[in-house]
């Protein structure tokens, strides 16, 4: 089973190797979001013909909400997850700070105690 997905996988790399640019598939078309606005526009362009104006302008106002749910989904979650690496990596950093402090504050101690011993031994 891996070996059947790992041999098609590789032949797809290959044959993306082999196109041009402009033939190969986008990451949105991969992702099917562009399969779905497309049959959007289609059932859009069925009902528009016989339909009267304010009804095609509650279609297009549909259309462009329908779109935006689809292409919206991602990006937001993405921006949250954004927002949360952030603010682990800003957690991350200031703990490690506070880890070095404390350790050069020790060193300087252990200095000092070591300078003390040495006072009193002469």
């Amino acid at each position: 089973m891996r070996d059947k997905e790992r041999r098609k996988r590789t032949q797809d790399r290959e044959q993306r190797d082999q196109m041009r640019v402009w033939e190969k598939p986008t990451t949105t078309s991969r992702s099917g979001r562009s399969a779905q606005l497309k049959d959007l526009l289609q059932g859009d362009a069925e009902g528009a013909e016989d339909s009267s104006p304010s009804r095609r302008a509650q279609k297009n106002r549909a259309l462009v909400t329908a779109a935006k749910s689809v292409l919206g989904q991602d990006r937001s979650k993405e921006k949250e997850n954004m927002a949360e690496f952030i603010a682990k990596k800003r957690e991350m950093f200031l703990v490690q700070m506070s880890l070095d402090t404390k350790r050069e504050e020790i060193r300087k101690l252990e200095e000092k105690a070591q300078m003390k011993e040495e006072a009193l031994k002469k």
